[in-house]
């Protein structure tokens, strides 16, 4: 019985993006050449979830835009992205002070294609 108690807590437990980003109700997505914004909940968490990716190093092979992340008009959290180039393909951003590099998986990046050709279903 305990087991199940200790794995429902941490099946639940939200990363620390998750928690963040949490009350957010609009995203911005800034590409290079247009910007797509959106209040789509599921949009919205997927990319979330698209965050908390692994960790990677700090490319230097430049950005493809940005995505900030809104509540009650403020901006929350600004994320650099680059999904066009296979093997620097990564989310930059600041969290608790410090700069985190994750991987933008092929989905995220789909995802981002498909916004950035103007399609918005999710």
């Amino acid at each position: 019985m305990a087991i199940v108690i200790v794995l429902a807590a941490t099946s639940c437990k939200q990363s620390a993006v998750e928690k963040k980003l949490s009350g957010c109700d609009s995203l911005q997505i800034n590409f290079n050449d247009k910007s797509v914004a959106t209040t789509e909940k599921t949009a919205i968490k997927k990319l979330v979830g698209f965050l908390d990716g692994k960790k990677t190093e700090q490319f230097k092979c430049g950005y493809d835009g940005k995505l900030l992340f809104y509540k009650d008009n403020a901006v929350l959290m600004d994320v650099d992205f680059k999904f066009t180039e296979p093997g620097c393909m990564h989310f930059l951003y600041t969290m608790e002070g410090q700069l985190i590099s994750t991987k933008l998986n092929g989905e995220a990046a789909d995802l981002l294609e498909s916004l950035q050709k103007g399609r918005l279903w999710y």
